[in-house]
């Protein structure tokens, strides 16, 4: 799946945030409620999508970094196209068509940007990886794992030239769930009066159209998948609760899958059914916080009607 996703779910007001969005910024602790200064952020994903605008890729970046007012990169998904190869990394032999530096050399770039650079994962680098458009180039959970200890080296920090303190989920899990300390890339931080949260929520359905043999494990891609999303709703709740206790104006959720593209629902799609608990949960939490917002007038806080964003790409 080619497409990235923003979404912003406003508890009191509204937030819109594209390709160079601007949240209404400090740099220090991951939890910083008090700051209401603007904060400019730069979001791209889906890139570079071929071997031509990765020569192109110091364009970007000397844009990027040229620009005084961007305070950090967010990098939503899909290192490469889908119709590229993956590492092959794990496998013996390596397949013929991988490209074992691939990932090693997007890192590099990554810390080529002199802000903190966000990235969370996309479907092209690790779910589709069996599929014959990458040449069957990668085995997917050789491939997460790949990229959680290349691209998440030091839990609770971003990349990029100036590091940012985050919350990982790795480090902050509930720990009636000690499953979800190995989620290291969902990660949330606060400032600008937004809580802002990464989650890998990737396309192909959620990861469950079945992986292609060799490659194929049903159990393995099952319990991938659930074990997975039911820890992107948990750090979806605790972005709300954070956003909630502090009174945040919004929360912007960074994550890969459209979940809502129409096509997927015709005949050839992938298929969207398996984004479907996430994303009630996301309606629940929204309406929630809106609504207590909304009628939380007795502190002296001006009442405002609740507010639902559409995703943006």
């Amino acid at each position: 799946m080619n497409k990235t996703r923003i979404l912003i779910a406003a508890l009191c007001g509204a937030l819109a945030v594209g390709a160079a969005g601007v949240a209404g910024a400090g740099n220090g602790t991951p939890i910083n409620a008090g700051s209401a200064d603007t904060l400019t952020l730069a979001v791209y994903g889906d890139w570079p999508y071929s071997l031509d605008l990765l020569a192109k890729a110091p364009l970007l970046i000397d844009s990027i970094n040229s620009d005084p007012k961007v305070r950090l990169v967010l990098h939503i998904g899909d290192i490469h196209s889908g119709s590229m190869p993956c590492t092959g990394v794990g496998l013996n032999p390596i397949p013929a068509g991988s490209v074992p530096g691939w990932n090693q050399g997007i890192f590099d770039l990554f810390e080529q940007f002199k802000d903190p650079v966000v990235y969370t994962p996309g479907d092209n680098e690790w779910t589709d990886c069996h599929k014959k458009k990458e040449l069957f180039s990668g085995y997917p959970l050789y491939e997460l794992a790949s990229v959680r200890e290349l691209f998440f080296p030091d839990p609770g920090y971003t990349l990029g030239g100036r590091k940012k303190q985050v919350s990982s989920q790795s480090e902050a899990f509930d720990p009636a769930y000690p499953a979800d300390a190995q989620f290291v890339e969902n990660v949330m931080w606060e400032e600008s009066q937004v809580v802002f949260v990464t989650l890998n929520m990737p396309g192909s359905n959620n990861d469950t159209l079945p992986w292609t043999c060799p490659l194929c494990n049903p159990a393995a891609q099952a319990q991938e998948a659930s074990e997975r999303t039911a820890a992107d709703i948990r750090w979806l709740e605790a972005a709300f609760a954070r956003a909630e206790a502090d009174d945040a104006k919004a929360v912007l959720i960074g994550l890969q899958a459209d979940m809502w593209d129409p096509a997927q629902i015709l005949p050839g799609g992938d298929g969207l059914d398996h984004y479907t608990t996430f994303v009630h949960r996301l309606a629940d939490l929204a309406g929630r916080c809106c609504s207590s917002t909304a009628t939380r007038t007795s502190t002296g806080r001006t009442t405002r009607s609740p507010t639902r964003r559409a995703p943006r790409a």
